[in-house]
């Protein structure tokens, strides 16, 4: 059965980066015959929150990935500036809908995160509704993370490369983690792109 769609939870899937260590735009490297960021836009929308995907670099091509999925594209002219500038921009728009009341950011180079993840992160936010939810695999914290919608402002003011590190590490005693194996998959390098390949090949 479909889930029903949770407007109290919304999706911020970033996309925006100019993928300088991959060499050409990564978003629409081929994930089981789709560009990846389709791929992780479509596993996002399974989750039954809105989307909200920001794009930035290789804002054409990307976007033509998504032209008839049911998401919402967010162009950020500033994204050189860094991951946190990304997050400042999507948030700003699901923030713009009083009845959201967190946000989940999502990147669009974790291309196993599966449905059921965010749906685990959702179930948790509702157990503690005024915490962080975050992924963590290998020992350490990684997105996705949940963040209820009083951590927003905050999030707003985001604007280099260590995307919401600051924010995770201010409000340390209230991150609750959520053990993510496949979180620990992204691809950021050719090389990264060819093992995650071969490991999808039958033997």
């Amino acid at each position: 059965m479909t889930p029903s769609i949770d407007h109290h939870v919304s999706i911020v899937l970033l996309a925006a980066g100019g993928a300088a260590r991959f060499g050409s735009a990564k978003q629409v490297i081929a994930i089981d015959g789709v560009a990846m960021v389709r791929h992780c836009a479509r596993n996002a929308m399974k989750s039954a929150a809105p989307v909200v995907v920001v794009t930035g670099a290789h804002r054409k091509i990307v976007e033509d990935e998504l032209r008839d999925l049911d998401v919402t594209i967010v162009h950020h002219t500033d994204w050189s500036l860094g991951m946190g500038s990304s997050i400042a921009c999507g948030v700003g728009v699901v923030a713009q809908n009083p009845a959201v009341k967190a946000a989940i950011i999502l990147l669009a180079d974790q291309p196993l995160v599966s449905d059921d993840d965010l749906r685990e992160l959702i179930s948790q936010h509702r157990k503690r509704p005024d915490c962080i939810i975050a992924a963590s695999a290998n020992g350490a914290i990684m997105p996705p993370c949940l963040f209820a919608r009083s951590y927003f402002p905050e999030l707003q003011t985001l604007h280099d490369q260590t995307g919401a590190r600051a924010v995770l590490q201010r409000h340390g005693d209230r991150v609750v983690t959520v053990p993510m194996p496949n979180a620990a998959i992204d691809i950021d390098t050719k090389e990264a792109y060819a093992q995650f390949c071969a490991s999808r090949r039958p033997v």
